[in-house]
C-alpha cells in the first residue's frame, strides 16, 4: 500500500456548493503538477464528475456500483474489475458512476442495519475503502466526489478517506450545510476513522465586489479559521465555471486563463505543498 497517497473526499451536506467542479479541477491542477490522480464518482443522483468529464453513464458496463458490490460480495476479484472500469481522461484516472449507484446506496443502508450481517464480511461502512485500498498504491491523490445527501455513501467517502474537503458557496445560508459535514466528520471519526482530518474549506462562487461574500468569508475565517484552513484563493462566480459540465473537460483543459482555472491551480498548491 502506497502510504503517501493522500485520498480527499469532497463533501457539503447542501447541494450547489460545485463539489463536482472543484473535484475535478482539483484533480486537474495535481494532474498539472505531476502527480498520479484518481477521481471516484461517488455521487448516485447525477453522476455529474462522469458527464462533466464527457462520459455517458448509462452506455458504462462497469461502474462504481459493479466496485461497490464486489467489494462486499467477492473482494478478491476487485482488481480484475477494477481495471475494467477506470476510464483515462486527460491527466487523471475515472471510476465512474450512474444511476445503479442508488440501488448500492439503498443496499449499503440495509445491510449496515440488518441483524443477520454476516460479519466474517466486508461491513457496508468499508466497502469504498476496500475498493482505494485495492488502488492505493497506483496513485498519489484520489479524490472522491460525494452527493449532497449524509447516506451510507458518504459515510464510504469518510471511511475511506483521509482527509475531508469543504467546499462552500459564498452564500448566505453557506453555514447551514458546514456545520451539518463538520459533525458528520465527527461521528466518522469516532466510529470508524480516527485518522481522518479536515483538509480546509473552499469558497465557491466567489464575488468579491459585493459585501455578502466578502461577510460570509469574514465569518467562516472568524469561526473556523483557527482550526481549519480556509483556502487562500477563493473560486469565482462564472457562468464558465456553471456550464464546465456541459463541455465534457476540466477547467485546466477548456478555460485555461480563467480566473476560476487560477482559483483551483492555486488549491492545488496548496493542498499538495501547504
Amino acid at each position: 500500500m502506497n502510504q503517501t497517497c493522500t485520498v480527499i473526499a469532497i463533501c457539503n451536506a447542501k447541494g450547489g456548493t460545485a463539489k463536482s467542479t472543484s473535484s475535478i479541477n482539483l484533480g486537474a491542477g495535481l494532474g498539472k503538477l505531476g502527480f498520479r490522480v484518481a477521481l471516484i464518482d461517488n455521487d448516485p443522483q447525477k453522476a455529474n464528475m462522469t458527464m462533466a468529464l464527457g462520459q455517458t453513464g448509462s452506455n458504462l458496463r462497469y461502474t462504481m456500483a459493479t466496485l461497490l458490490s464486489t467489494a462486499l460480495d467477492c473482494p478478491e476479484e476487485l482488481p480484475d474489475y477494477i481495471a475494467k472500469t477506470i476510464l483515462h481522461v486527460e491527466n487523471m484516472d475515472l471510476l465512474p458512476a450512474n444511476k445503479k449507484l442508488t440501488g448500492i446506496c439503498t443496499r449499503l443502508s440495509v445491510e449496515q442495519t440488518a441483524p443477520s450481517f454476516d460479519l466474517d464480511g466486508i461491513r457496508p461502512e468499508f466497502a469504498l475503502r476496500t475498493i482505494i485500498d485495492t488502488i492505493r498504491d497506483q496513485y498519489d491523490y484520489i479524490i472522491i466526489d460525494c452527493g449532497p445527501k449524509l447516506d451510507m455513501l458518504m459515510t464510504n467517502a469518510m471511511v475511506g478517506a483521509d482527509q475531508v474537503i469543504i467546499p462552500v458557496q459564498a452564500h448566505y445560508l453557506a453555514m447551514e450545510g458546514l456545520t451539518d459535514i463538520l459533525e458528520t466528520v465527527k461521528v466518522i471519526q469516532q466510529r470508524y476513522n480516527p485518522n481522518l482530518t479536515i483538509g480546509g474549506i473552499l469558497l465557491t462562487m466567489y464575488q468579491s465586489q459585493t459585501n455578502l461574500c466578502r461577510t460570509v468569508s469574514a465569518q467562516i475565517a472568524d469561526q473556523y479559521g483557527r482550526e481549519i484552513r480556509l483556502f487562500a484563493s477563493p473560486i469565482v462566480a462564472s457562468i464558465k465555471v456553471a456550464e464546465n459540465p456541459v463541455f465534457g473537460g476540466s477547467l485546466f483543459q477548456l478555460f485555461p486563463n480563467h480566473p476560476a482555472t487560477k482559483g483551483y491551480a492555486d488549491m492545488a498548491q496548496e493542498v499538495a505543498y501547504g
